[in-house]
């Protein structure tokens, strides 16, 4: 029986879903004023704990179409050139990312899977189909949400505040900066801000529940 790419997506939704929910449950968490950037932890920890599940999406979908036959919730069938194990996928793109013309990087042995720019890389070095959908539904530029609006694709602007909550300093701050309204000056009231009568962070969910569901069909 051929493997669906559809359970990862639902796996990922459930886990968005309790993540945004901790997040709505820290309005009243401590805020932390010693550094210049006044932040909140319990937040920066949903935005990070966000990124990491994207992460870990993008990684479990990647290998198991590695190992493939897999099938999308379109019904095609995804099948690589090669059939690989996790541990023989991840030393093939490990080798791989040695060739001065490939952008994959490397984190602690494996790729950085939520890398966007590398994806293309990965899908060739691992041997995919061609018609794979994540690579396209991950750098598309605009999304259309179910509640009838298209938006800029968000990942790069979560990743630069996650970038700045792991890693805070004048450098991750400037490049976190370009993405806020004029006035804001925290992760906090970024995050809050209503996005289509929605806050940002729960906006951002949605965003990658939509890009999860294309990504797998």
């Amino acid at each position: 029986m051929t493997n669906s790419l559809k359970v990862f997506a639902d796996t990922f939704s459930r886990e968005a879903d309790a993540i945004e929910a901790a997040f709505h449950a820290s309005a009243q968490c401590s805020v932390i004023s010693e550094y210049k950037v006044a932040y909140i932890p319990a937040i920066e920890g949903c935005i990070t704990a966000l990124w990491d599940a994207w992460s870990r999406f993008n990684r479990t979908v990647l290998l198991n179409s590695a190992n493939g036959p897999i099938q999308g919730t379109s019904g095609t069938i995804y099948t690589p050139t090669q059939s690989r194990t996790e541990n023989q996928a991840i030393r093939k793109l490990a080798s791989d990312s040695r060739r001065q013309s490939n952008r994959i990087k490397l984190s602690g042995g494996e790729p950085v899977w939520s890398g966007p720019e590398m994806l293309l890389d990965v899908c060739q070095s691992l041997e995919l189909p061609s018609n794979h959908p994540l690579h396209a539904a991950v750098t598309s530029a605009t999304l259309s949400l179910p509640y009838n609006i298209s938006i800029a694709n968000p990942i790069p602007e979560i990743r630069s505040v996650r970038n700045f909550c792991a890693h805070k300093g004048d450098k991750t701050y400037l490049v976190m900066g370009r993405y806020f309204r004029p006035g804001v000056l925290n992760t906090q009231i970024h995050t809050r801000q209503k996005v289509s009568g929605i806050s940002r962070f729960s906006h951002w969910v949605d965003c990658l529940k939509v890009i999860a569901d294309a990504g797998c069909s």
